[in-house]
């Protein structure tokens, strides 16, 4: 992915974006590694990923690990802190290998202090975020097992070029699937046989769920 096609610079001046151009650092992580570590206190630093798959987890009251997003190329992360200055929210683990743009705190202050576009972009991000969030808990409220990990299929998938298919990759264990859902992992199971006979999801190279969204989406509104 190029930089420019990244949101969060949509509609900047030629000189601020080569300016933040010149001010990005590329920074690579193995599968399995942390990009960000919860309750991490630092200097304020934005992510944005450049190429691979990450997660945002978080640890609740009772020390399990919740999942909370897909980050996926374009993305960004790690902004609720540098508007907040509070410790990290949450973990960021790679599912794949990957690689994130990296600003700093130079750069973002002088963005923050002269860059109403850069700031109206950020604050863009922040709306879809909360709106993401309200998605999730109106998921989560009075829902069946088998509409939870629908919805949840449907949000972590990625839309293929046929576009009535959502792609699971196998990275998208059914351990995710059912941190993401709230229920067992036994539970994501079974549901997925039942979609499975039902013709919402067929399995492609033996470990791809292909989802059918329209039959998935007809499914979550009845």
């Amino acid at each position: 992915m190029d930089l420019l096609e990244v949101d969060l610079f949509a509609n900047l001046k030629h000189e601020v974006f080569k300016n933040i151009e010149s001010n990005v650092i590329i920074k690579k992580n193995g599968a399995k590694s942390n990009v960000i570590g919860e309750d991490q206190l630092e200097e304020p630093t934005l992510y944005i990923l450049k190429s691979g798959t990450i997660i945002i987890t978080k640890t609740d009251l009772n020390g399990y690990e919740l999942s909370l997003s897909i980050k996926k190329p374009g993305d960004t992360f790690g902004f609720l802190s540098i508007i907040d200055g509070e410790p990290r929210n949450g973990k960021a683990i790679c599912l794949t290998d990957c690689e994130c743009w990296v600003l700093g705190s130079t750069i973002l202050k002088e963005l923050f202090m002269y860059n109403s576009t850069f700031n109206l972009n950020l604050i863009k991000i922040y709306a879809d975020f909360i709106r993401s969030s309200d998605r999730f808990h109106y998921s989560m409220v009075g829902k069946t097992a088998q509409k939870k990990t629908i919805f949840q299929l449907l949000k972590i998938g990625n839309v293929s070029d046929d576009v009535n298919i959502t792609i699971i990759n196998s990275y998208l264990t059914q351990n995710i699937i059912s941190s993401f859902a709230g229920i067992s992992r036994e539970t994501v199971s079974r549901e997925i046989n039942k979609l499975k006979a039902m013709g919402i999801i067929t399995i492609k190279n033996k470990k791809t769920l292909c989802v059918q969204i329209d039959r998935a989406q007809h499914l979550l509104e009845a």
